[in-house]
């Protein structure tokens, strides 16, 4: 038989190291595929460019020497915005400072973050501002930059690196951001569709965003889901809309609401909105909106929490038509209402021309008859169904079902028919109570 031949053995590290050179081979070969950051002008290469190209150059060298190009092409369109906020204590957002970006002459845009707005400085002057987004319009003194380029794309379906632009001790400084699985997004406050972000994503509000060509993308907004971007033309619509209500005052609807309790919510048949508790009937809102009317939409956004209400508000200004999405009687109905320049006042108190109540039928509640207001409330039983409905003493009640103004013996009449929605003036709020049979 013949022997069988000795093979020489090849050790792991040599194994390991000619492993180690294909890899790095076939690396050399994939980066010297890939183009550098684009060069010109900063205009657009075609109607529907590339959101970005790869931020890859042919070393570390190349890589910082184009990111330094780009940064040189899109600082005269930055600066920085001091910011503090509107609310102190628990909460409040610290004082800080946001990017600005000059997009048509020495109008610049700017998001502050929630709670805070954007201070006036030397040479800025804060034109406009928008409390539910924090969008906020400055003019410079200084002379215009060249004219910004907009980038008209959608949001990218594949992973593209943008140019972030943050702001630091130094000024604005610009870095890679590689956005990946963008998608649409509906945050309230804004009209239009904005861009979700990966929620891991490391970028805070404010921060604006640009591609390599220099062109304008938009601007991170504030949304508890995570970052989100508002697109440039977003931006710039809302911007105008500022612009041409910057000369007028606030308004009003001399309404007041509540947010909807589970006993409301059952005898009202809606599950979310604001009930309104109080129309000024001197007011334009008379003829369109009553007690017991559950608001869902105003100008097409929902609302259903006193902050979702606040934010609105902070939009009307006088003689605007607000548009609202109200329910009654388990119907919907679209109803105008136009605002009033300051806040209706409340109906003055009447001189008390009393007659006291029956006896209290069961129903816990000691009243007299308030000639053209209603009923007040001398006195509630513990463990009624006044009690549980949330009467107390001193409250007037102004509305019993569709009766206006009613009598305690139309209150019980309205009870023994079922549930009862009340409208409720205590003090200087007003309220929308179920009363239960």
């Amino acid at each position: 038989m013949e022997s069988l031949r000795h093979r020489p053995r090849v050790s792991r590290e040599t194994r390991l190291l000619l492993a180690t050179v294909c890899v790095a081979t076939l690396a050399l070969w994939v980066l010297a595929r890939v183009r550098s950051l684009e060069s010109g002008s900063g205009a657009p290469a075609s109607p529907a460019p590339a959101l970005l190209g790869p931020l890859v150059g042919e070393s570390h060298d190349q890589l910082n020497a184009d990111i330094a190009r780009l940064e040189a092409r899109i600082a005269p369109w930055l600066a920085t915005l001091t910011v503090e906020p509107t609310t102190v204590g628990k909460g409040a957002t610290p004082p800080g400072s946001v990017p600005s970006v000059r997009v048509r002459g020495d109008l610049a845009l700017a998001i502050a973050p929630a709670g805070s707005t954007v201070q006036p400085d030397a040479g800025i002057e804060v034109v406009g501002h928008d409390p539910p987004t924090g969008l906020t319009v400055v003019r410079y003194m200084t002379s215009a930059p060249p004219p910004l380029s907009i980038w008209p794309g959608e949001p990218p379906r594949s992973a593209r690196y943008l140019m972030a632009a943050e702001p630091t001790a130094a000024g604005v400084t610009l870095r890679p951001f590689l956005a990946r699985g963008v998608t649409e997004h509906v945050v309230r406050g804004w009209r239009q569709p904005l861009w979700r972000l990966p929620p891991t994503a490391a970028i805070a509000p404010g921060t604006a965003l640009f591609t390599t060509s220099a062109e304008f993308v938009g601007i991170v907004v504030n949304d508890q889901s995570g970052p989100v971007l508002a697109p440039a033309q977003t931006v710039l619509d809302e911007m105008d809309r500022l612009l041409g209500r910057s000369n007028r005052t606030a308004g009003d609807l001399a309404i007041e609401v509540d947010e909807l309790t589970p006993d409301v919510a059952g005898l009202v048949g809606v599950a979310s909105g604001l009930i309104v508790t109080w129309v000024d009937v001197s007011s334009p809102a008379a003829k369109a909106l009553q007690t017991g009317d559950v608001i869902q939409q105003i100008d097409g956004q929902p609302v259903s929490t006193a902050d979702d209400w606040l934010l609105a508000m902070a939009r009307v200004l006088e003689n605007d038509d607000v548009q609202l999405l109200v329910v009654r009687d388990g119907m919907p109905h679209d109803v105008h209402v136009t605002a009033s320049a300051e806040p209706g006042p409340a109906a003055a108190a009447r001189p008390v021309d009393a007659k006291r109540a029956g006896p209290r039928a069961g129903l816990g509640l000691d009243m007299r008859t308030e000639r053209g207001q209603g009923i007040s409330v001398r006195g509630v039983d513990a463990g009624s169904r006044a009690e549980e409905a949330g009467l107390a003493a001193g409250d007037l009640i102004t509305r019993a079902g569709s009766v206006n103004a009613p009598t305690p013996a139309q209150l019980r009449q309205a009870l023994a028919r079922g549930p009862v929605l009340l409208a409720v003036t205590r003090g200087a709020r007003h309220h929308v109570l179920a009363l239960q049979p």
